[in-house]
């Protein structure tokens, strides 16, 4: 399940363990049908119009029994019944502080860079149907690091702004998942500004098979092998060379 979802293919980007309409007005829809109408008849029909609009808005809002939901939301998930089902949301901070995946220096001597003060903000939201189904799940999130090279004590900036929207195409069901995911990872050089980006958008299955891909992906790269791609950040590092992964 894609719930903590922060990096490209929903793992941390640097390495490491690690989206229902509201029914019509049934009011205005009677209302507006005829100028004609006798006053009692429309009185009648403004009735009958209220009684069906008014359960749901007297639920909106109120909290759910969260075990009439398909799946169950998480324990630290905020639930509440909406007019076209339910919706929860969850607000987590991760510490992704320690060693990283990346790599500078040579072959013979490699350098393992470490994130400082990594700390990865999110708000996820789950949208249930009227049937109580998990149809979408959304997460906006925000990364930021200090990336250093504990060989030269150099250190550099990273971020990433990530949104990510699993859509279900069978209601209810996780293994129905469709992601697709869009925000930046940079970065950043004092006195230099960016130095690396990955940015686009990427669409996948919840087995992380990729449908569809664009814009740029120098992270992808790297971790399907081509090191190279990092040779900004090592050159910024002090530690020259890009060894290849282990």
């Amino acid at each position: 399940m894609f719930e903590l979802q922060s990096g490209p293919l929903g793992t941390n980007p640097h390495g490491g363990s690690r989206r229902g309409s509201v029914p019509a007005n049934v009011r205005s829809r009677v209302m507006g049908r005829s100028k004609r109408a006798p006053a009692a008849r429309v009185l009648a029909a403004s009735i009958l119009a209220l009684s069906a609009v008014a359960p749901q808005a007297v639920l909106a809002g109120q909290p759910i029994d969260v075990n009439s939901l398909n799946p169950v939301a998480p324990p630290d998930y905020t639930c509440m019944q909406t007019g076209s089902g339910a919706k929860c949301v969850a607000s987590r901070s991760v510490d992704e502080s320690g060693p990283s995946d990346y790599l500078c220096g040579d072959a013979a001597s490699p350098v393992q860079l470490v994130l400082v003060d990594a700390f990865d903000n999110f708000t996820i939201t789950r949208f249930y149907d009227a049937d109580l189904n998990l149809v979408t799940r959304t997460s906006h999130g925000h990364y930021a690091a200090t990336v250093l090279d504990p060989v030269t004590g150099r250190t550099v900036q990273t971020t990433q702004i990530s949104a990510v929207t699993s859509t279900f195409t069978t209601p209810g069901d996780l293994n129905s998942e469709i992601i697709t995911q869009l925000g930046p990872v940079k970065f950043m050089a004092p006195a230099v500004g960016v130095i690396l980006i990955d940015v686009g958008r990427t669409v996948l299955t919840g087995d992380r098979t990729v449908l569809s891909e664009t814009g740029q992906h120098p992270l992808d790269l790297y971790f399907g092998g081509d090191t190279s791609v990092l040779a900004a950040v090592c050159e910024a590092l002090g530690s020259p060379g890009t060894p290849p992964l282990p």
